[in-house]
């Protein structure tokens, strides 16, 4: 699951950036691989707790962008706090994971937003996606080290082997894995995201307690608990059982290789979620039975014209796009961290039976 305004379209934490200060040298790039510093990448949250300012700035498509500035304080393996210094209107906003479960204050409105969520990767599931990632992505690594926050580090390139796809540059601590910087590109070299630390420091002082919900919950914040539909796992070919024959079940879209396929009974009727992945970025499509022959009206969206399948209506959003669409008997929606032609170019490629 994404984490809202935390995670880079990459899927890879913008959180998982942290400097251990060891004693010993960092490895010789003789010896050192792009496997290796992206694996370490992958698993660098579970063993080191941190604390740095981190600055993000995202390129919208309309040539506008806003850069975010937050105090991130991270004790290992799964608790985070988060609080927003800027822009001015997220200024004080405060994120607290702890777990499996994440609150949000929000300070304008006094409110304290509960969720859900899905624990970090394993170092299974890590090894499983970088595997999946090298038959979609090449990676180079820069044998010329440089200096980020006042730490050493090399840059390693990730590069898709289509022309379609997003190029990333991730600038990694040696000793530990820890990103300290990630610029992300559009296939076409325009600017997508740019994420770094400023400082950043390891802290063993960090406890449990210090991520505690305790105090947001002291300023009598109005509490709102935020619950989605439970999901069960189910098989590929049970799917027929919940949309008929009308069901669509690629197995690999676009060079996402599906990953798993759930259910969620929803007040409407039941909605059939498929998640993907390049190994890179992630990519999940739902679909459910139309209750009604009026088109689908999506909240802050605008249309986009779509060749084999009817007009579409995208939502853009930091870390992810979305795109909803109908057909003679389903709704679709496509939620990925690519960019929204990339979504239209994905469900004309879907063949939905009549």
């Amino acid at each position: 699951m994404i984490r809202p305004m935390l995670r880079l379209r990459s899927g890879i934490p913008i959180c998982i950036t942290a400097v251990l200060m060891l004693c010993s040298r960092a490895p010789s790039i003789a010896t050192m691989t792009p496997s290796m510093l992206y694996q370490k990448a992958l698993t660098a949250e579970l063993d080191y707790s941190y604390h740095g300012r981190q600055f993000i700035t995202e390129y919208r498509d309309d040539g506008r962008s806003v850069t975010f500035v937050t105090d991130v304080t991270h004790f290992a393996p799964d608790s985070f706090k988060i609080i927003y210094e800027s822009p001015t209107h997220d200024a004080g906003r405060t994120i607290i994971e702890d777990g499996s479960q994440q609150w949000t204050y929000f300070p304008r409105s006094s409110t304290l937003l509960h969720r859900r969520q899905v624990l970090p990767l394993t170092r299974k599931q890590a090894s499983a996606k970088y595997e999946l990632l090298k038959r979609n992505y090449s990676l180079t690594l820069d044998p010329i080290p440089t200096a980020v926050a006042g730490r050493k580090a090399f840059r390693l390139l990730i590069s898709p082997r289509d022309q379609g796809g997003t190029v990333i540059k991730l600038w990694i601590d040696p000793d530990t894995g820890m990103v300290l910087r990630k610029e992300q590109y559009h296939s076409d070299g325009a600017f997508d995201t740019i994420m770094y630390f400023s400082d950043i420091s390891v802290d063993n002082r960090l406890r449990a307690d210090d991520f505690s919900v305790s105090r947001l919950r002291s300023k009598k914040a109005r509490l709102v608990e935020l619950s989605s539909a439970g999901e069960t796992v189910i098989k590929r070919a049970d799917a027929s059982r919940y949309l008929g024959t009308t069901a669509v079940l690629p197995t690999n879209l676009g060079g996402f290789e599906l990953q798993s396929v759930t259910i969620m009974h929803e007040r409407r009727g039941p909605t059939l979620h498929l998640r993907y992945s390049d190994g890179l970025a992630s990519l999940s499509l739902f679909e459910s039975s139309r209750s009604s022959k009026q088109a689908s009206t999506i909240a802050h969206s605008h249309p986009v014209d779509m060749h084999a399948s009817k007009p579409g209506r995208a939502v853009e959003r930091y870390s992810y796009n979305l795109l909803n669409w109908d057909t003679a008997r389903l709704n679709f929606t496509l939620i990925g961290d690519v960019r929204v032609d990339r979504l239209a170019g994905y469900a004309d490629s879907l063949r939905v039976p009549g």
